[in-house]
């Protein structure tokens, strides 16, 4: 994932025992990165890229279940997620020459490549949340990067966890809009500056330009990482076709 991770939470454990579990969700986190970063090449979703042209290969369940989810998101998204984006040649078939039977992935055609950072943070950001309530905590603000954000319980004398936007990225968001997050999750994805080009559009091949962006409110955080690359993406007809799929709290253009 390469980014920063605050955490926040209430409780009255020791510092020791804080540390300790402040331990246990990096070691979680290490170990999502070592299952689907495709950016380091030990991972095992870049071994995957590496074989499943070649022969069926097997998968652990954690990539199983990704991939199965990311294969609904794109069903649901009318393939506006697409994780085959980086395949060459790339189409809007490309995704389903991937088959997963059981834990077996194997690439029908050659050149697939599968790229989960469009939604790695929002599943990273559910697994720490289960890891928190497993551990009876459940008043907690995790942020990642600054882009993904979930909130658990109510802080004291507090109605929720206030977020701002970044100024420097979205001066008009963070001065006209105000986010209060109560058991939901901020997810946010576009351009922060109008030089970054970053976000490539699965059905033409191209990068999104222009400094822009969209924010949305979910309850979920992987689906919300979902969401905000679609709606980035789509235009007004299947934006208004994922607002009636979704049903988000709250949706920001960020500009």
């Amino acid at each position: 994932m390469h980014t920063r991770v605050d955490l926040f939470w209430v409780s009255r454990r020791t510092e020791e025992e804080n540390t300790r579990l402040a331990a246990r969700i990096a070691q979680l986190l290490q170990d999502i990165c070592s299952t689907a970063n495709c950016f380091d090449p030990k991972s095992e979703l870049s071994q995957l890229n590496q074989t499943a042209a070649r022969c069926p290969t097997e998968v652990s369940e954690r990539l199983c279940r990704l991939l199965r989810y990311c294969q609904q998101e794109h069903q649901r998204t009318q393939g506006l997620f697409d994780i085959s984006f980086a395949s060459t040649p790339h189409t809007s078939r490309t995704l389903g020459q991937v088959s997963l039977d059981n834990h077996q992935v194997h690439f029908l055609q050659e050149g697939i490549r599968l790229n989960l950072s469009g939604m790695l943070k929002g599943h990273a950001l559910e697994e720490t949340r289960r890891l928190l309530t497993a551990e009876d905590i459940g008043c907690a603000l995790i942020n990642m990067g600054n882009s993904s954000i979930l909130a658990t319980g109510i802080p004291p004398g507090k109605e929720g966890w206030e977020v701002t936007f970044d100024p420097t990225a979205w001066p008009t968001a963070a001065r006209t809009e105000r986010i209060v997050l109560k058991n939901e999750c901020l997810t946010t994805s576009g351009n922060d500056s109008p030089h970054r080009r970053h976000i490539l559009h699965p059905h033409d091949g191209h990068y999104v330009k222009g400094h822009r962006g969209v924010a949305v409110i979910t309850t979920d955080a992987a689906e919300g990482e979902v969401l905000s690359t679609s709606l980035f993406l789509a235009n007004e007809e299947q934006q208004a076709a994922l607002r009636r799929e979704y049903q988000p709290r709250r949706i920001v253009a960020l500009h």
